[in-house]
């Protein structure tokens, strides 16, 4: 059966590790790690992790690198080495992910912005990207997975499934909130994940963007529907900016409501 749990991006910027703290007193049976920096790839660093994790009961699914933010300048840039420079920085994360027990890392890839000389990269430079971070990933026993993601090539559903021509072995995480932001129907988004979605961000969207669920004004139970078309049957991690909530408890009350719906 399906489980929901919380990401520690949800107490962003506060320390990650503090925030992992923050999200096991809510006795969640998953989660999911946002790092943000490369000192909290430290062996030291994680051990405090996996001594919560033993202690809790808990498992990390999935991790999320801050250096998201410039992937396109590390993967999709026309200043080719610069990919190998990526490559390596990523197996850090890997490597770190991969010590934590996550299954899944997500990755919100190019910018939807021509870059200086070339535009936006052509087939052969997504086959070539994609291809040796999936690879990667495998060597540390990962999934590699692309996120819907606003301001993105992958905010739309167009995107998603060029990918999935060109990146046989490319899987996705879905992002609700994501969509929405990005004004794009997240039936659609849903519809070209179909069967390679393994991992979802759980959210609402209302008058301040993202919010929790069932604050909004997302039909929800339209949602569920729409993943139970495509027999999704991974887990959700409620996702969350900071300004969405007051609490751990109002978290927690949403995370119930959350598994009742999604997790029949």
């Amino acid at each position: 059966m399906s489980k929901v749990g919380i990401s520690t991006a949800c107490f962003y910027p506060q320390d990650t590790f503090l925030s992992f703290k923050e999200v096991l007193s809510a006795n969640v049976p998953v989660a999911e790690v946002f790092m943000n920096s490369l000192e909290e790839l430290e062996k030291s660093n994680l051990d405090r992790y996996r001594t919560e994790m033993a202690a809790h009961g808990t498992e990390i699914i999935s991790f999320h690198p801050y250096t998201s933010a410039f992937e396109s300048l590390l993967f999709f840039s026309e200043y080719t080495k610069r990919l190998s420079d990526g490559i390596e920085l990523y197996k850090r994360f890997f490597e770190g992910a991969a010590y934590l027990g996550a299954k899944f890392f997500v990755f919100h890839g190019e910018r939807n912005v021509p870059t200086f000389s070339r535009g936006l990269s052509e087939d052969g430079v997504i086959c070539e990207a994609y291809g040796r971070l999936i690879d990667a990933a495998r060597a540390f026993g990962l999934t590699f997975t692309q996120e819907n993601v606003n301001n993105h090539r992958s905010h739309c559903a167009e995107h998603i499934l060029k990918l999935r021509e060109l990146v046989p072995d490319l899987m996705f995480t879905f992002d609700l909130k994501q969509a929405l932001r990005a004004k794009q129907n997240y039936a659609d988004i849903i519809t070209a994940m179909g069967d390679r979605m393994c991992h979802i961000h759980i959210n609402d969207f209302g008058d301040h963007e993202c919010c929790l669920p069932f604050t909004g004004n997302v039909d929800l139970p339209d949602v569920a529907k729409r993943l139970h078309d495509i027999d999704y049957c991974g887990d959700y991690v409620l996702e969350i900016y900071r300004t969405g909530f007051s609490d751990i408890s109002e978290l927690c009350e949403s995370l119930e409501k959350t598994k009742k719906l999604f997790c029949k």
